[in-house]
């Protein structure tokens, strides 16, 4: 792992798709703030001072397309039991947000890099609020100042690298479900009554509705 910190940059994940090739695989962008943070759905990610928001890149010999869901999972579980190691009950709201409480305190977006159509790699960016006083968002959000977690970057960092190099080479679906709550329970996902019964191995969500078993890759769901 080789970090490579900016100051400031419109965001961690556009500079990582941008500079592809001039980094090698697990190699970490990091910015102190982001003027341009992104989430899903092109939601803007607020970045202010405080904040830990770094994009890992990832250039494996073989990679496939389906494996992005899954690796952004990975991610999120290695976040969650980073926390949960610091003593809080953080847990994970699928497909890979990080909450405590019913607020999330970090997010992850993962991006695909091709070149004519060709699948170069896979960044994973990752936004932690640490100990920002002025979060702006549409949902309930919190730090880990809030929560009562004192931590500097770097141990942070480390320690959910290390993680996340664990976890890529265990089955990281069990991992998931039992850090997930939602599992096994009646949710709505975009708009969509139905009950969460399994993640695939690709990460995906198995609902069961009145018209059958349903597989979605993405959404966002109330429980």
């Amino acid at each position: 792992m080789k970090i490579f910190g900016f100051d400031t940059l419109p965001s961690t994940n556009t500079y990582a798709v941008e500079n592809f090739d001039s980094y090698e695989n697990q190699d970490i962008i990091m910015a102190q703030t982001q003027t341009a943070g992104k989430g899903r759905k092109g939601r803007r990610w607020s970045s202010e001072t405080g904040g830990l928001y770094f994009t890992i890149i990832l250039k494996p010999s073989e990679i496939k397309p389906e494996q992005a869901s899954s690796l952004t999972q990975i991610m999120a579980i290695s976040v969650c039991k980073t926390i949960r190691g610091l003593g809080v009950s953080a847990y994970l709201k699928w497909p890979n947000d990080v909450l405590y409480k019913g607020k999330k305190f970090c997010g992850i977006l993962s991006e695909a890099v091709t070149k004519n159509n060709i699948l170069k790699g896979i960044i994973i960016g990752v936004g932690i609020n640490i100990e920002q006083k002025n979060i702006v968002s549409e949902k309930p959000f919190t730090s880990l100042a809030d929560i009562g977690i004192k931590i500097s970057k770097s141990v942070l960092l480390e320690e959910i690298f290390s993680n996340f190099q664990t976890l890529q080479k265990q089955n990281f679906i069990d991992e998931f479900k039992k850090l997930c709550p939602a599992i096994n329970t009646e949710i709505i996902v975009d708009g969509k009554k139905g009950f969460f019964e399994d993640i695939d191995n690709a990460g995906r969500m198995i609902l069961k509705t009145e018209k059958g078993r349903e597989v979605i890759m993405a959404g966002d769901v109330q429980f």
